[in-house]
């Protein structure tokens, strides 16, 4: 049950990440 809430959280995480990259690149 709860491999599905991590595989989310997961890929959010993986999200947040992309979007922390680009916002940077974009300050630059």
């Amino acid at each position: 049950m709860n491999t599905v809430l991590q595989q989310v959280q997961f890929i959010d995480q993986q999200r947040f990440k992309q979007f922390v990259s680009q916002s940077k690149a974009k300050m630059e």
